[in-house]
C-alpha cells in the first residue's frame, strides 16, 4: 500500500463498507463503496465531487461538472471519515462517463517512487 499512499497508509483500514465483488476476477484489489466529499484540482481549476468507490490503486469520483478530456493529471483533496486532517492524493484520469446530469471519473492513483 505504501507505493500509492504517502502518509495515507490507514486509508483502507478506516473504510467500513462491503467490497464490490463484481468483476472480482479481473480486479487485483477489492473496491469499496464510499461517500466522501472531495475537491478535484485539474490544471488550476477546482471541481466539487464525491468519491463513490475506492481501491488501493484508484477511485471513482462523481461530479456535476464535466472535466475537459484534455485534462489528465488530477489532485484530490478530502477529509476521510473519522479524521481531522485533509488528505491529498495525486493521480491521473483513466476514463470518464456521463450518467444523466452527472459525470463519472475513473482515477488511478500516482505510484510513488521509493527514494
Amino acid at each position: 500500500m505504501s507505493e500509492y499512499f504517502s502518509g495515507d497508509k490507514k486509508i483502507l483500514e478506516n473504510i467500513e463498507t462491503v467490497p464490490n465483488n463484481r468483476g472480482k476476477s479481473r480486479r487485483l484489489d477489492p473496491r469499496f463503496y464510499v461517500n466522501i466529499d472531495t475537491m478535484l484540482e485539474c490544471g488550476n481549476v477546482f471541481y466539487k465531487g464525491t468519491i463513490v468507490n475506492i481501491s488501493k490503486k484508484g477511485c471513482c469520483v462523481i461530479t456535476d461538472t464535466p472535466i475537459p478530456k484534455s485534462t489528465n493529471q488530477v489532485s484530490l483533496k478530502y477529509i476521510f471519515p473519522g479524521e481531522l486532517d485533509t488528505r491529498n492524493v495525486r493521480g491521473k484520469i483513466k476514463w470518464t462517463d456521463q450518467k444523466e446530469n452527472s459525470f463519472l471519473i475513473g482515477i488511478e492513483f500516482e505510484k510513488l517512487q521509493n527514494v
